[in-house]
């Protein structure tokens, strides 16, 4: 059986200034844990227009991101 991870990188309110980043950081630590776990795929979703979901303007590009470690 093969297993993945799927994000909306959901942001909710009260915004601060490191809100979205936190959200970030903890999503890639979580596929960087996934990925050592064994874990095959890691999904992210895009939306547009929503204030609290999907932070994810660029969806083909986080799961790039967590490959620079």
């Amino acid at each position: 059986m093969r297993f993945g991870l799927f994000y909306e990188l959901s942001v909710p309110r009260p915004w601060t200034r490191e809100s979205e980043r936190t959200v970030y950081d903890n999503a890639l630590e979580q596929v960087k844990l996934a990925d050592e776990l064994g874990f095959d795929q890691v999904w992210a979703v895009e939306h547009h227009f929503q204030e609290e979901y999907s932070h994810c303007p660029a969806p083909e590009l986080y799961p790039n991101t967590s490959r620079s470690w």
